[in-house]
């Protein structure tokens, strides 16, 4: 990979933690001493550490919560498999399990799990593509484990509704017993249904995102999704889920007409740091699966590639009027054209792909290309020693409809 410049986020909610909560123990046993006026000592030192210990807690509490996390800036690089920030070692290749990455406003984080993490955060997230691609923990390379609440709303609810029930089943048995045989159950028998059924609640499902789809499981069901099938996945803050603020992975399904929500994280609706770190962890998995779409969607043929881009005997700008027509603004929704606009940016920047099916594939994406999309041109127009493939990459990435006329024009006369 290409070396950037990169921060390094090392969190410290630990020694702030112990920097307040110490002293503020040390308060209780210290207040007591001065109190002291003659009373047995030892009954004053034992409520003292008894204040202590929740001044310290407290304090420690204090400090997690209002903790920042030191930054270490400098020039990110991974040379023989060590990745170094600066003159810093972070970890080699081997040992990284797990890598995951989100996009957020002060640009892409990733995590690198080892036997102690690391939080970069690089400018782009295609930056943070190409390192985990680098590390070999990507979607193409690995599949990536998160945990959730419950793989859709339909299994939270019915957890839910198992658990409220124990409660009138609790008052029915309590009724039959003392009606029918005279006798009232002890208290802990009439609840213990009720507290076994808080036993699923607190059982966590999972997501498990490959290169070839996703897996929903919690307990011993499980469902699973080709990455395919999927269209779109996105981040949902928001709606009600026993009193709480729910965040949702909300999936839309080719074919399917109302999306499916996996419930990540349900947060109490006051805590805005744990609404973001849920938001953090959706975004990573919505990454990932990204990620997985991406590789699946550019695995396209070049020969099948070709064939949907001929010109077929027309000229410069009657085949980039026939690309329009077929294309259109190519997208995930557009069924009827042959190639998605993924796998026509995947053919335009392949460098073992023929100089005109390149040209014509850059041309039919150009009116759908973001802004990523449009950098990827632009690297590829540098990579390239052929002068006409640059400069119909580096036209379709400025939407210069003339120049990729007139690119399309030589191309076809050099046929």
């Amino acid at each position: 990979m290409e070396p950037v410049f990169a921060t390094r986020l090392e969190p410290r909610g630990v020694s702030r933690a112990l920097r307040i909560g110490l002293p503020a123990f040390a308060v209780g046993p210290l207040a007591m001493l001065w109190l002291h006026t003659g009373k047995a000592l030892l009954p004053l030192l034992a409520n003292g550490v008894g204040v202590g210990l929740i001044l310290g807690f407290l304090g420690g509490l204090i400090g997690l919560v209002t903790s920042s996390p030191r930054l270490t800036k400098g020039r990110l690089e991974l040379d023989r498999d060590t990745l170094r920030l600066g003159t810093t070692r972070l970890l080699h290749k081997s040992e990284v399990r797990e890598g995951r990455a989100w996009q957020e406003a002060d640009g892409a984080h990733v995590l690198l799990r080892t036997e102690r993490s690391t939080h970069l955060v690089l400018p782009r997230i295609e930056d943070a593509r190409v390192l985990l691609e680098a590390l070999g923990v990507d979607a193409t390379q690995k599949a990536a484990k998160f945990g959730v609440v419950a793989p859709s709303r339909t299994n939270l609810r019915n957890r839910l509704l198992t658990w409220l029930a124990t409660i009138p089943l609790a008052v029915v048995i309590a009724i039959v017993c003392r009606k029918g045989f005279g006798f009232m159950p002890p208290f802990a028998l009439l609840m213990a249904p009720y507290l076994l059924a808080v036993i699923p609640m607190l059982i966590p499902g999972s997501v498990v995102v490959g290169a070839d789809g996703l897996v929903l499981r919690w307990l011993w069901t499980e469902r699973r999704i080709p990455i395919g099938d999927i269209v779109s996945a996105s981040v949902v803050v928001g709606g009600s889920t026993a009193g709480r603020t729910s965040i949702y992975l909300r999936l839309v399904l080719r074919g399917v007409e109302a999306p499916h929500d996996v419930v990540v994280v349900t947060p109490s609706s006051m805590m805005a740091e744990a609404v973001q770190r849920g938001r953090a962890d959706v975004q990573a998995i919505v990454e990932r699966i990204e990620e997985a779409r991406l590789a699946h969607d550019e695995g396209v043929d070049l020969e099948e590639a070709a064939r949907a881009l001929a010109a077929e005997g027309r000229e410069g700008s009657a085949w980039l009027a026939a690309l329009r027509d077929t294309f259109g603004k190519a997208d995930d929704f557009r069924q009827t054209a042959p190639l998605t606009a993924r796998q026509l940016l995947s053919v335009a920047t392949r460098p073992e792909g023929p100089v005109h099916v390149r040209i014509a594939a850059a041309a039919a994406v150009a009116p759908s290309l973001d802004d990523a999309g449009k950098a990827r041109l632009r690297v590829a127009a540098e990579a390239t020693a052929s002068p006409e493939l640059r400069v119909a990459l580096e036209a379709a990435a400025a939407a210069d409809e003339e120049a990729m006329a007139e690119a399309l024009q030589k191309t076809r006369s050099n046929d």
